[in-house]
C-alpha cells in the first residue's frame, strides 16, 4: 500500500454520502416547483438499428420508421433546445452500400425533429 493513500472513514463516508444525497434531494424539490422552468430540455433518442431486412429475436428492424416518427411528432410537441441521437442509427448490412443506404433512410425521417 502507498504510504501517501488515504481512507475515509466509515462514518465519515456515512456523513458526506448522507449530506451528497440531501443536496441532490433538495435540487428536486425545487424542480418540482409548478413555477420552476428547466434551464434547459433536451431530447434522446437511442439505438434505432434501422435496417430492410426480417426482424431477429427482439429486433423489429422494419419496425423503426414508425416508432421514429412517433417519437419525432412527441419530441416536436416539446419545447426542446436540442435532440440527441445516443445510439446506433442503423443494423449491419450486407454490403456498407446498402448501409450508406439505409442511413440515409433513417436521417431522413430524424431530420424532421424541430429543435436542431
Amino acid at each position: 500500500m502507498n504510504s501517501s493513500t488515504s481512507f475515509i472513514s466509515r462514518r465519515a463516508f456515512l456523513r458526506d454520502g448522507a449530506l451528497c444525497l440531501a443536496g441532490l434531494n433538495a435540487t428536486t424539490l425545487l424542480a418540482a416547483q409548478a413555477d420552476a422552468q428547466p434551464a434547459c430540455r433536451i431530447g434522446l433518442i437511442t439505438d434505432l438499428h434501422y435496417g430492410d431486412k426480417p426482424a431477429g429475436n427482439t429486433r423489429f428492424y422494419r419496425e423503426t420508421f414508425g416508432k421514429l416518427e412517433e417519437a419525432v411528432a412527441k419530441l416536436n410537441a416539446e419545447q426542446l433546445a436540442f435532440v440527441v441521437e445516443l445510439g446506433d442509427l442503423i443494423d449491419k448490412a450486407a454490403s456498407v452500400e446498402q448501409e450508406i443506404e439505409w442511413l440515409k433512410q433513417i436521417e431522413s425521417a430524424f431530420a424532421k425533429t424541430a429543435a436542431p
